[in-house]
């Protein structure tokens, strides 16, 4: 890219260069200089003229007709200054136009030149937004299901962990109460099969009382999962279409135009949709502040139409990225 821009800067440098030898800043500075030195016995003139201005005394004739005369020296050296600088003022009036008029040919051109590409950009740039959000929407969507089955399974599995807590606390009590008995019943007699079987029962009992607490402990783990929130991130994947490095960022740019200035003003005072105005050819009088409704259309957006005699739209224009 910076080989292909190459020729085309040193062309432009080039052509800058020979414009600075034809008009330079010191150039343009020496000129003016000589200018004030040309123009400065003139303005000496009209400084005397002020010093006699403000000495004069008018109070008879004598003074009266030299006031007069002072008058006419004031326009007379205005009128030498003029007639020597006024061609000159002309001649840069002249350049300044020119110039101007040049560089407005330019801008203009690139002006209509973007204009163009924004309304060819604009439908497929809201195509590609359309089609992006599109795919985020499913992405989220899945993942949203995605986190109900895993919370669903959550409940699930405390619900089983709980009937497995409840069961083996109910088999654990009942043989402790068996165990128990036994040892009761072992107690009052010498019977070697009697004392062996309660000891049998002793150590089921013990047994099971562990896989009650083993099956109470999966069962409050359960709990604590099932109770915490599900965060499933949606799988993120490239989007469909990828804009350029260099695209325009596009900017919204709400504006608001009045319509019908008599519709805006019944419906502000609640009246009637057809209710008679009692001057209309002196609607004129109402103005819509543009600004105001720039602003208003920056605020509302949208909304803004469902007001009589308004409207709003979003004239939106590109912007390149970094400017």
């Amino acid at each position: 890219m910076k080989q292909a821009l190459a020729p085309r800067r040193q062309t432009s440098l080039a052509t800058r260069a020979i414009l600075e030898k034809l008009l330079t800043l010191p150039k343009v500075q020496t000129f003016i200089e000589r200018a004030k030195k040309e123009i400065k016995p003139h303005r000496d003139r009209q400084v005397e003229l002020g010093q006699r201005i403000a000495k004069l005394k008018i109070n008879d004739q004598k003074s009266y007709d030299e006031a007069a005369t002072l008058y006419n020296e004031i326009d007379r050296y205005r009128e030498d200054t003029l007639e020597l600088v006024q061609p000159l003022v002309q001649l840069t009036h002249t350049l300044w136009s020119g110039l101007t008029s040049v560089r407005k040919e330019v801008t203009d051109e690139a002006d209509k030149n973007r204009t163009a590409l924004v309304l060819k950009l604009e439908p497929w740039d809201r195509h590609v937004r359309e089609e992006n959000d599109r795919i985020a929407r499913e992405a989220q969507k899945k993942a949203d299901e995605e986190a109900l089955r895993v919370r669903r399974q959550r409940e699930e599995d405390q619900r089983r962990a709980d009937e497995a807590a409840q069961k083996a606390q109910e088999e654990a009590d009942a043989k402790r109460k068996a165990a128990d008995e036994a040892a009761a019943k072992a107690a009052q007699t010498d019977d070697p099969a009697v004392r062996k079987e309660a000891d049998k029962l002793q150590r089921q009992a013990q047994q099971a009382e562990a896989r009650a607490d083993q099956a109470e402990v999966v069962s409050n783990v359960a709990t604590s999962v099932a109770q915490e929130p599900v965060e499933v991130q949606p799988v993120t994947t490239a989007p469909l279409f990828q804009e350029p490095a260099n695209a325009p960022i596009w900017v919204d740019n709400w504006k608001g135009f009045s319509d019908d200035v008599m519709a805006t003003v019944r419906w502000l005072f609640g009246l009637p949709t057809n209710a008679p105005i009692a001057r209309p050819e002196h609607a004129n009088l109402i103005i819509h502040d543009p600004q105001q409704l720039d602003t208003l259309a920056k605020a509302q957006k949208d909304l803004m139409n469902r007001i009589p005699g308004v409207h709003s739209k979003n004239e939106r224009y590109a912007k390149q990225k970094g400017r």
